[in-house]
Order: C-alpha cells, then sequence, then structure tokens
C-alpha cells in the first residue's frame, strides 16, 4: 500500500527542518518514477527552494522600501548593516531622487524684475524652463499677469517671470504686448508676440495653462475639446509659428 499525500504536504514551512519533511516508500518513488513524476522528496526540495527565494524576495522589497523612504541620516546609520557597493548605490540613488525633487520645486513664485536684472534672472544657464512675460497697459497682459501669478505655485519647476515690456526694450511697441519668451537653458527657445497671438482680451486661466501645456513647458491636465466648443481660441493659439512670432518679436 502506497502512502498518499496532499500538495500543502509539500509545502515547506520554513521553520522546519530538513527531518520534518514528508516521506514516502520506495514503492512509491518506484511508480512515481515509472509515471514520470518526481517523487516526494524532489518535490518538496523544489518546494523548499521556491519558498526560500521567496522570502528572499520579500525581504529584498523590504529592504527596497527601507532604502527609499529613508533620509540620508538614516541611510549612514544603515551603513554599517550593509553591503558597501549596495550602501553607496542606494545613497547616490537617494541623493539623486532628492535633488530631483528639489529641483522640481525650486521656484513656486513670479519673479518680477528690472532690466538690469534680465540676463541674471531670464537668460541664465539651468536645466528648467524660464516663462517671460513682458507687459503693457493692455487688457491681456493685465489677465497674463494674473495666470501666471496663479500658475506658478502649481508648476515649481518652472521660472516665471514678468518685466514691462519697455524695461525689457525701450521704445517696445505697444501692439506687440504681451510677449511670452521661453527659455531653456540659458537659450531662447520661443517669442510669442502680442494679444492676439496670446488668446486675445478674453483669453481664460485654462487657455493660457493649455497653451504652455502644447509646448511641454508644463504637465497641464486641461482638456482642450470642452473649451473649444465654448470659443475659438484653442485653435488660434495652436496655430502659432515660433518662425513668426520670431520676426515680430525683431520688429
Amino acid at each position: 500500500m502506497t502512502g498518499s499525500f496532499s500538495r500543502l504536504d509539500l509545502v515547506p514551512n520554513m521553520s522546519m527542518s530538513r527531518r520534518d519533511a514528508p516521506r514516502s516508500t520506495e514503492w512509491d518513488d518506484i511508480h512515481r518514477k515509472f509515471r514520470g513524476e518526481k517523487t516526494v522528496t524532489e518535490e518538496w526540495e523544489e518546494a523548499e527552494q521556491a519558498a526560500l527565494e521567496q522570502q528572499q524576495v520579500l525581504q529584498a522589497i523590504m529592504e527596497i522600501e527601507r532604502l527609499e523612504n529613508a533620509t540620508i541620516d538614516e541611510l549612514d546609520e544603515m551603513e554599517d548593516e550593509m553591503d558597501e557597493d549596495v550602501f553607496d548605490s542606494y545613497r547616490q540613488q537617494r541623493m539623486e531622487e532628492m535633488r530631483k525633487e528639489v529641483q522640481r520645486n525650486k521656484f513656486g513664485s513670479v519673479f518680477r524684475i528690472g532690466q538690469t536684472d534680465y540676463t541674471a534672472t531670464v537668460a541664465c544657464k539651468g536645466e528648467h524652463f524660464v516663462v517671460c512675460l513682458l507687459y503693457g497697459s493692455d487688457p491681456c497682459s493685465a489677465r497674463l499677469q494674473h495666470y501666471v501669478t496663479q500658475l506658478a505655485p502649481r508648476f515649481k519647476d518652472v521660472k516665471f517671470v514678468e518685466i514691462a515690456a519697455t524695461a525689457a526694450i525701450p521704445n517696445y511697441p505697444a501692439k506687440n504686448a504681451p510677449t511670452l519668451l521661453v527659455y531653456y537653458d540659458g537659450e531662447q527657445k520661443e517669442a510669442i508676440v502680442g494679444p492676439l497671438r496670446l488668446g486675445g482680451n478674453q483669453v481664460t486661466a485654462d487657455e493660457f495653462e493649455y497653451m504652455l501645456g502644447q509646448r511641454k513647458i508644463i504637465k497641464t491636465k486641461v482638456d482642450p475639446e470642452k473649451k473649444r466648443r465654448g470659443r475659438g481660441i484653442f485653435g488660434r493659439m495652436d496655430e502659432s509659428d515660433p518662425d513668426e512670432s520670431d520676426s515680430e518679436y525683431s520688429d
């Protein structure tokens, strides 16, 4: 008579020793081999190895979570517990994550500047966008000044700057205000000139935000389709040509 075993009997408890493994008779082993099956001992050993690997994976996950949530000071305290190479790798990774977090929250308010501050504030090197509003006394400028004040705290990785158009460029034509200058890493990427290109005197906050999102300056969740049914400004702003705007800016 052969022994009868449940698959559950073959799943090892990690607190069990090898002497606690399920036993089978020689006759049972012969029948299993004849049928092309593994012996009870072989199945138990495989299950034991799988359980060990699962335990190691869980321990590794817990260790990673502990490291990912640790501060630099806490990492320093863990140094003696860990392999030196692993520790250094996670410490560098954590420092890089913290650096990126600082970059993502670097600004948060509007920089209001004069002509002498322009180069240092706008055309400065740095891996971030600078959105500089050259404003006039027109209604569209007033709206955009209000909108950049709203956007700056929400998109802290973008430097929002505003300056009176005539302070930035003496004798700047009133018809060209407002003008939006976009810089990245010290280089001007785009100049969007005049109220029409920027949505007109009735431009809404969502429309302005959407325009910046289309240019990959910010990540916006504004739904353009919802707004298109009400007004056509989205279409006009989408069709603006950076090359044409540059030529108008130089007038």
